[in-house]
This record gives structure tokens, C-alpha cells and sequence, in this order.
């Protein structure tokens, strides 16, 4: 039997986008035999080594046998170097090569074409393993929910504050009083070697809701990686900042609402709209960005228009 090596790496949104874009990740849910595949995860955010422990197989298996976890730097220095060399030269087959998913696809028994760098539909979800609690706490969610996350990645493309928020997430409890929402998003450490010192881990602080409403939950910095990512691929739509989060809910064919901040410094604003959030180069149909260059109280009110418009058609 082959032994595998799946590498994942950059931000958390980076990693979902390899996981429902790239037909290698597609398969290993389907996959009833144990392979030997581990999994290296060098990314920004710690995290994401949670998420991925929890991903488990239509039987119940859990995808990989081991999940190492490094920063996202770490492949640049000379122990990452030594790594790769030291996998390799144990015969370890990497699922990102061709010779690799070719091996993983044949010795697997499912077969599907390799297809990355353009939006398709998702043809099979990933399962995300939950503690007891954790399952008793989901079924309990009252359903239909829309979930928002308002800060996204560095929080610099942030179209509103989480104050602007609160009058947002009123507005909508009093425009869709037959929905349920729900906030996630949690205070996280993280390196990306712009805003830090290379390989220095800083945090970005996220804060609770203090909203009192029988339709409104607030789960920030209250589940596990594996619970919010349950929560938000049963969600009915998702609205916030573009986010991780909002990568995973991209694939699910579902309203989405991107707020984005208007400013130019976190990167190419202007693409960024025109693809409807989506940084991966193509323009997303079930999505639509309200970028802040209006008054808070025109942007909530596109808010609300547009979920009207989107849950009517649906």
C-alpha cells in the first residue's frame, strides 16, 4: 500500500478552497478503504489544524491518520527543506502531484477528473466530525438560520465595524422574523509575514454580540472549527465580510451576501467586486457584494433588499 502526503497551506479560506475545488480532496470522503494519508498543514492560522483532524469519511473514518501542523512560512526554511526531503525519501507519494492523485484515484477505486482553478459545482461535501454535545447543541439550532460573520482573515476588508453590525442584525431580526440569526467568527492567532514579523504570531480580537432577541445566537468565540463549519454549510445564507467561512459556503450553492470595505488597502478592491468576492478569479452567481461606499444606513438597507430579492428566489 502507497503512502500519501496531502499539503495544505496559506490562509484557512485557501485550505476550503482545496478541499471542495480540487477533485483529489473531493474523493477522500467516498474513499471505504483505510489509506495511509497524512496530511501537512502549513497555514496562517492554527485552526485550521482542528478542522481538518475532524474531517472524516462516508464511513465514519477519519480522512488522515495524522495532521502536522507549521506555520506558513515554515517550507522556506531549511528545516521545512529537510522535511519535505525526509517524506520523500520515504517513499511518501504527495496527493498535489500528478504521479500522486493519479496513484491515490487508482489505488482507491474512485475515479473522477482532476479539475482545479475554475468555480464548479461542489460534487461531494466533506464531513466534519462533532463531539457528542456538540450534536446535541446542532440539532437544537432552530432552523432556517442565516449565519453572519462579520470579520474576515486580517479584518482589514471589514466593510463595517461590529457596532455598524448591530444595527444590521436588528434591522434584518425585524425584516425576516421567521429566520433565525446566527453570528460566528472567534478571536484567533495568526502569521502572515506583512503585518507581523516573519513567523511572530499576533492576534486578532473578536468580539461577542450583546443582542438580546428570542432569533438571535451569538457563537462568537463560543464553538469549535468543526461545529462552526457544521453551522455554516447548513445555513440557509451566509452574510458577512469575505472570510474563510464564506470560501466554504461559496461551494454549496446558497445566497450569499459579501459586505466588503471600499478601501484599497487590502488588496485588489476593485477585482475583488467584480467577481463578487471571490479572490480565486471567477464570478460567483449565487453571490452578490454590497461594497461600503454609502451610509451605514443605505448599506443595511441594500442588505436587507438583497436578501429579500435572494431568499424570494430561492
Amino acid at each position: 500500500m502507497n503512502k500519501y502526503m496531502a499539503t495544505l497551506g496559506g490562509g484557512l479560506g485557501d485550505v476550503f478552497i482545496r478541499l471542495y475545488q480540487c477533485s483529489q480532496y473531493q474523493i477522500l470522503p467516498l474513499i471505504s478503504k483505510k489509506l495511509y494519508i497524512d496530511c501537512r498543514v502549513t497555514c496562517c492560522n492554527i485552526a485550521s489544524k482542528s478542522i481538518i483532524d475532524s474531517l472524516l469519511t462516508v464511513g465514519g473514518n477519519p480522512i488522515f491518520r495524522d495532521v502536522f501542523y507549521r506555520d506558513m512560512f515554515f517550507m522556506e526554511t531549511d528545516e521545512g527543506k529537510e522535511w519535505l526531503k525526509e517524506y520523500t525519501d520515504r517513499g511518501y507519494l504527495f496527493i498535489d502531484d500528478e504521479s500522486g492523485w493519479s496513484k491515490l484515484f487508482e489505488e482507491s477505486g474512485v475515479y473522477n477528473p482532476f479539475q482545479y482553478g475554475y468555480f464548479h459545482k461542489t460534487l461531494y461535501h466533506h464531513k466534519y466530525n462533532i463531539t457528542h454535545q456538540e450534536q446535541l447543541f446542532f440539532e437544537r439550532v432552530p432552523r432556517p438560520y442565516i449565519v453572519i460573520h462579520p470579520s474576515g482573515g486580517l479584518q482589514n476588508v471589514d466593510g463595517l465595524s461590529r457596532d455598524e453590525y448591530v444595527g444590521l442584525i436588528n434591522l434584518l431580526l425585524d425584516s425576516f422574523p421567521e429566520y433565525t440569526f446566527i453570528t460566528i467568527g472567534a478571536t484567533h492567532t495568526r502569521s502572515d509575514g506583512i503585518h507581523s514579523i516573519k513567523g511572530e504570531p499576533f492576534t486578532l480580537f473578536e468580539k461577542s454580540f450583546n443582542i438580546k432577541h428570542p432569533k438571535f445566537i451569538d457563537l462568537t468565540n463560543k464553538t469549535s472549527g468543526a461545529l462552526c463549519a457544521n453551522i455554516v454549510e447548513n445555513a440557509v445564507t451566509f452574510i458577512g465580510s469575505h472570510s474563510a467561512w464564506m470560501n466554504m459556503f461559496w461551494h454549496f450553492n446558497k445566497p450569499t451576501i459579501c459586505i466588503l470595505s471600499n478601501k484599497n488597502d487590502w488588496g485588489d478592491a476593485e477585482n475583488y467586486i467584480k467577481t463578487n468576492g471571490c479572490n480565486w478569479g471567477f464570478k460567483l452567481p449565487h453571490t452578490t457584494v454590497v461594497p461600503v461606499i454609502d451610509s451605514v444606513e443605505e448599506v443595511c438597507s441594500k442588505v436587507v433588499a438583497e436578501l429579500k430579492g435572494m431568499l424570494n428566489d430561492d
